[in-house]
């Protein structure tokens, strides 16, 4: 029999098999990534890729739609939307055919948009500078500088001559004339008492008043005398006393560690006037010459601006209370010093001061945030984490750090001395 209609009809079951197919294109929304909220700087490719070690993590956005995902089956009119999954040349399959079928062809894969590349722990990291802004650095790679916390305003000055001051003098006029009494004033009286305990926690020795003690030593019973004021001594540090003849002989000895105590006070004294009255850092250094001194020897810049580090350091040292009570000293020392001398007092306490800094450049160019709670050095690097084991970048910034603070402090006391005013 003719089977001449065979070719037409494959051809028509063929084009509405087609037409049943839901859709012949395969489509997938393309999104960014979603950025960290904290600060991390997006690495560039090229960087990354750069650096051997480094764990980098790549962020996908979720699909709008999904490829895989098909619409359900049912609905009134219409085909089925379904792929056709008959074979098109209309061939049974023979049952008894053991002929393993052929797999199927592999789908080909969707692309899907890939986001910025980022490292987990410096995305993760949140640091600030001194003003707690967020640090802005375009890529990994690109070091942060931070913000002294304390920027000083450097006016330029001239030399002054040296105000007059009046030492305060010792007061005698509240030294001790009854020994029971500045005992009593002390609180070095006590007595003895006897607890249930005592044979753990030992004796307790109450204070008792002058009138008191002199009663007791009258009855012929003991007093005892602690070396101070306070509670916390061991039995055998209190002196046994039985006689009144014993410490009225004690007040000499009273009255010149009074005496002692009020030197020392009106010493203190004299040195917080004139902490005040020490000439200021713009009366001891010519600014104009210390600025281009300090220009010469490092020309460090920061956005197209100069950052005078050894300028801004040492005036920012030269309002330490240390710096200023050392300066003091000396005057209160040397009465007739004038304001030339304490210029000369004021340069050697900031290159003391500078020295330290160097002793200690190592813990500083490691944590400089640490010192800058302290001091602010300006144009330190803030170090970078490290990633991985890789330490190329937190190591370049700890050596920029370590360089920059040596050579800040080897060279500014010579500075400092070529500026001061005459």
């Amino acid at each position: 029999m003719s089977r001449r209609w065979m070719p037409a009809t494959l051809i028509l079951l063929t084009v509405t098999g087609c037409g049943a197919r839901p859709g012949a294109t395969l489509t997938t929304a393309q999104g960014m990534a979603p950025m960290a909220a904290t600060y991390g700087s997006t690495l560039d490719r090229a960087t990354i890729q750069d650096r051997p070690g480094v764990t980098v993590t790549k962020t996908y956005a979720d699909e709008a739609t999904r490829p895989h995902e098909t619409p359900e089956v049912g609905g009134t009119g219409g085909a089925d939307p379904r792929p056709d999954t008959a074979d098109p040349t209309g061939v049974e399959p023979n049952e008894n055919d053991d002929t393993p079928e052929a797999a199927p062809a592999p789908r080909e894969a969707t692309h899907v948009a890939e986001g910025p590349l980022r490292t987990e722990a410096y995305a993760e990291s949140t640091r600030t500078d001194a003003q707690g802004r967020a640090f802005q650095a375009a890529t990994y790679s690109e070091p942060v500088y931070l913000t002294p916390r304390y920027y000083p305003v450097i006016i330029p000055g001239s030399p002054s001559t040296l105000p007059a001051y009046t030492p305060r003098p010792i007061d005698i006029s509240h030294l001790p004339t009854d020994a029971f009494v500045e005992l009593d004033r002390l609180g070095r009286l006590r007595e003895q008492k006897r607890s249930i305990w005592y044979w753990l926690v030992g004796y307790s020795f109450p204070k008792v008043s002058a009138v008191k003690a002199k009663a007791t030593l009258a009855d012929t019973l003991a007093v005892w005398l602690a070396p101070d004021g306070s509670y916390f001594h061991r039995d055998k540090t209190y002196v046994q006393v039985t006689s009144a003849l014993t410490i009225t002989d004690m007040l000499p000895q009273l009255r010149q560690e009074a005496l002692n105590q009020a030197a020392r006070d009106a010493r203190e004294a004299n040195i917080q006037g004139r902490m005040m009255l020490s000439p200021a850092f713009n009366r001891t250094y010519d600014v104009y010459k210390l600025l281009l001194l300090e220009l010469a020897v490092d020309g460090f810049s920061y956005g197209g601006q100069p950052v005078h580090r050894g300028v801004v350091t040492a005036a920012n040292l030269a309002e330490y209370q240390s710096v200023k009570r050392t300066v003091a000293t000396f005057w209160e020392d040397h009465p007739t010093a004038t304001a030339h001398d304490l210029r000369l007092a004021m340069t050697s306490a900031l290159s003391a001061k500078f020295a330290a800094i160097r002793q200690s450049a190592a813990s500083y160019a490691e944590s400089p945030n640490v010192y800058t709670d302290a001091q602010a050095i300006p144009g330190l690097r803030d170090p970078r984490p490290i990633v991985d084991n890789d330490r190329y970048y937190h190591d370049l910034d700890v050596q920029y750090n370590l360089d920059a603070i040596r050579s800040m402090c080897t060279t500014m006391p010579s500075v400092l001395s070529s500026a001061t005013y005459p």
